[in-house]
């Protein structure tokens, strides 16, 4: 079945993460919930605060030998990042705005928080929200400063679940350079994979700390989420939102691939998938209309993007209506692979007078999606 395209009108999307980190921070500002960093942090010490750590939304790793190095940019000023810097994705609660710091050289706004290990978040998390809550991690896109993200969080917990008795939001932050630099974002995502494969896979997915958790991953998140995907991390479901990944991953053809190629990336898709609990769901919201993965990532990656057609659909450039370029939908060449019969879920984000566009992770009609399927109606 083809979907014409609809024409696109414009959406305020709230909250914009990206405005939000340009506003002037509160001397006093903070955010009390439970984070999850990808982030190279500094170790400092405080008195009555013995594992405190600082960090600012840019400060990268790039150990691994096939990450590009890219000018490097330390939480604090002149701290050279091998020597001083802590390359380790971990827990961490007590956030806050080190105001004493302000922000770096660079502009970059200084963050400290009380690390935790991986049973001390459990036991902070139920102490503060009860053994019923289930932690919703959220992996962002590209393009997002930690300020923005943390807000945004705040900002949507009231809507997901005010109480914060059933379900609480936990953002994983990534370092990311900015609009401008899409590449270096790439790069710095596939370093954060590494990270946070360690962290889920070998302490929230193997020791099972958190028995039950559900994952959103947004734009590049979902990047994120395919490099860092472990068959030994389980979640009761996945949300992939404005999928910033090749249209193909769950696909026959792609997922063969591997069998001529032996290159692992071909199973991406099933790992993902292998992350469900039984009876779990992958639920992919698409917007068709998406400027951000049509305009941009799409072109930059020669492939269309699995958040503007959904699973097991593609984009197909139809031009016998004599007006070049104009995109339609079509059914996946080869169609899907058989481990993905009946276990994900297609939401199409469809306005009769708005427009999506691709920041709609948090938009008041998304947020309905996640609280319909995580039974929090």
């Amino acid at each position: 079945m083809f979907t014409n395209c609809r024409k696109p009108n414009k959406r305020n999307e709230v909250p914009d993460t990206t405005v939000i980190a340009r506003q002037k921070v509160p001397n006093d500002w903070s955010f009390k919930g439970l984070i999850v960093i990808t982030i190279d942090y500094l170790e400092s010490p405080e008195e009555g605060r013995p594992n405190c750590i600082r960090f600012s939304g840019k400060t990268h790793g790039c150990e691994d030998a096939n990450t590009k190095a890219h000018e490097h940019k330390a939480g604090v000023k002149n701290q050279n990042h091998n020597e001083t810097l802590k390359d380790a994705a971990t827990f961490i609660c007590n956030c806050e705005y080190d105001s004493t710091v302000g922000q770096n050289s660079e502009g970059e706004r200084v963050f400290k928080a009380d690390k935790l290990t991986i049973r001390e978040a459990k036991t902070w998390f139920v102490r503060e929200y009860g053994k019923d809550c289930v932690p919703f991690f959220w992996v962002h896109g590209y393009d997002n400063e930690p300020l923005g993200v943390m807000t945004t969080a705040q900002i949507a917990q009231t809507t997901l679940n005010s109480s914060e008795k059933k379900c609480k939001i936990v953002p994983v932050l990534w370092p990311s350079y900015g609009l401008t630099r899409y590449d270096i974002d790439l790069d710095y995502a596939k370093e954060a994979s590494k990270e946070l494969r360690l962290i889920f896979g070998l302490g929230v997915g193997v020791a099972n700390v958190f028995e039950k958790k559900n994952l959103m991953c947004h734009s590049m998140g979902n990047f994120i989420l395919r490099n860092a995907a472990d068959s030994r991390i389980k979640f009761d479901n996945i949300f992939m939102v404005a999928a910033d990944v090749n249209v193909n991953i769950f696909g026959n053809k792609y997922i063969s691939k591997f069998n001529t190629t032996s290159d692992i990336r071909y199973h991406d898709g099933l790992r993902i998938v292998q992350m469900l609990k039984e009876g779990g769901k992958i639920y992919c919201i698409w917007n068709f209309e998406d400027w951000a993965l049509s305009d941009g990532s799409s072109r930059y990656n020669g492939e269309y993007r699995l958040g503007m057609s959904g699973i097991g659909s593609t984009c197909h450039k139809n031009y016998y209506l004599g007006i070049p370029g104009w995109l339609y939908i079509k059914p996946l060449d080869g169609g899907l692979h058989k481990d993905f019969e009946g276990r994900y879920e297609n939401i199409e984000m469809q306005y009769a007078d708005e427009f999506p566009g691709h920041s709609y992770h948090w938009n008041q009609e998304t947020i309905g999606y996640y609280r319909e399927k995580l039974g929090l109606n």
